[in-house]
């Protein structure tokens, strides 16, 4: 299984939400887990904006051991004509979401990932894959 974990998924890691820390820890050793540099940039930009102390130290730890277990997907030419195609196909539908979830929604589509995520906008781009981990935030 080929998984990217968007920042929903991450933050229910962070604060160890029991459905999807049980799905983490159901992964084979030959799945492979991914975060696109998107969703590591909202996660750390989540943590810069913390007040200092305790929690925000937690935070950066755990943050930081996470993303050293995964795979860092950076924007790619094929990501870009992804994020190309997905954006110009909802455009002309009307649609929208937001752009970061659109380069995100790109890079699973791109690298055949599954995304996991709680966000229900994702089901509106054509041809993801897309799971939920998540008992904080059914589908």
């Amino acid at each position: 299984m080929r998984v990217l974990l968007e920042i929903t998924t991450i933050s229910d890691i962070l604060v160890r939400e029991s459905n999807t820390i049980a799905r983490i820890n159901a992964l084979q050793e030959t799945d492979i887990v991914a975060v696109s540099l998107i969703s590591y940039g909202e996660v750390w930009f989540g943590i810069e904006i913390m007040p200092k102390g305790q929690r925000r130290s937690e935070y950066e730890h755990e943050a930081a051991g996470l993303f050293s277990n995964m795979i860092l997907e950076p924007v790619t030419q094929e990501v870009s004509l992804s994020y190309v195609q997905i954006k110009a196909r909802l455009r002309r539908r009307g649609d929208i979401i937001p752009e970061a979830d659109l380069w995100i929604a790109a890079t699973a589509a791109a690298e055949n990932y599954t995304l996991v995520t709680c966000d229900a906008h994702f089901s509106r781009v054509q041809g993801l894959t897309i799971e939920n981990w998540s008992k904080l935030h059914p589908s």
